[in-house]
């Protein structure tokens, strides 16, 4: 049977609830140290894995990207281009695929380039939801997007440049 966490720590500091050593002190030695110190010690672990674990949950956010969509239910996603004006509309599956695409996107908000002085094609996609909101993302020459309202993220040119081909894919 696999040992519960308390088990396991209890092992770790030294403290056997039936008196004996803990399989830590029958392998390291006690030499002299007070089973208190080892609750010190335990404690202070603890915390730097709490802190590690939090910094690093913290940064993961930072470099896996941005959020461009809010939670919910997506009911459809239209998507036309500026300047040619081509117009696509998606529901159930085909929405989904829109979503996932731009969920998984790894952005960065940390780039020279300025979006305003670039020219190009931009796809709009506007994606409704089933509480009635709707929130409209800027998809700019294959390279940044963001959703209105919202700062300037940069994309790779390979994850940027697979949104012609899903809506090409989408909408045979």
């Amino acid at each position: 049977m696999e040992p519960t966490m308390k088990e396991k720590l209890n092992v770790l500091i030294g403290l056997c609830e039936d008196g004996n050593p803990s399989l830590f002190e029958r392998h390291h030695g006690t030499d002299g140290i007070k089973r208190e110190d080892n609750l010190k010690r335990a404690a202070v672990f603890v915390l730097i894995i709490a802190f590690l674990l939090t910094a690093s949950a913290c940064s993961g956010a930072v470099t896996k990207g941005k959020v461009l969509l809010k939670e919910g239910t997506v009911t459809k996603v239209s998507v036309s281009s500026q300047p040619e004006s081509k117009n696509y509309s998606f529901d159930g599956d085909a929405a989904r695929s829109v979503v996932k695409y731009l969920s998984g996107l790894k952005l960065s908000d940390n780039f020279p380039e300025n979006p305003a002085q670039y020219d190009g094609q931009t796809w709009v996609v506007s994606i409704e939801y089933e509480n009635g909101d709707t929130i409209t993302i800027y998809h700019l020459g294959n390279m940044f997007i963001k959703s209105a309202g919202g700062p300037w993220y940069k994309m790779t040119y390979s994850e940027a440049s697979r949104f012609d081909t899903l809506l090409n894919d989408l909408s045979k």
